[in-house]
C-alpha cells in the first residue's frame, strides 16, 4: 500500500499532470513489485482534494489497484485529530 502520493508532488495538481506519464510508469514497476493499492489523500479541504485524487484514481483503476481512503487521525491531542471533520459518499474500495 503507497500511502498519500500526492505529497510527491507537494499537493501541486499541475505538477502531478505535467509529471503523469512518469508518473504511471513508476506504479507499474510497483505493482510489478507487490504493490496492491493506493491510500487515497482524505485532508487539505475538499477542493484540494477531489482533483488530488481523481488523479490516482485513474492511475488506479487503470493498473487495476485497490483503493483505500481514511481520516488519519491517530489520536487526541496530536496534529491529525481530525476523526469527524470528513465528509462524503463512501462507494465502497474499489479495484
Amino acid at each position: 500500500m503507497l500511502a498519500h502520493p500526492a505529497l510527491h508532488y507537494k499537493l501541486n495538481v499541475k505538477e502531478m499532470k505535467k509529471d503523469k506519464n512518469n508518473c504511471l510508469s513508476v506504479f507499474k514497476q510497483l505493482k510489478e513489485h507487490g504493490l496492491w493499492g493506493i491510500e487515497l489523500h482524505s485532508y487539505d479541504g475538499k477542493t484540494n482534494r477531489i482533483p488530488l485524487n481523481d488523479f490516482f484514481i485513474k492511475i488506479a483503476n487503470d493498473l487495476e489497484l485497490h483503493l483505500t481512503y481514511g481520516s488519519d487521525s491517530h489520536s487526541v491531542g496530536c496534529d491529525k485529530d481530525l476523526f469527524g471533520q470528513f465528509y462524503g459518499d463512501f462507494e465502497g474500495f474499489a479495484k
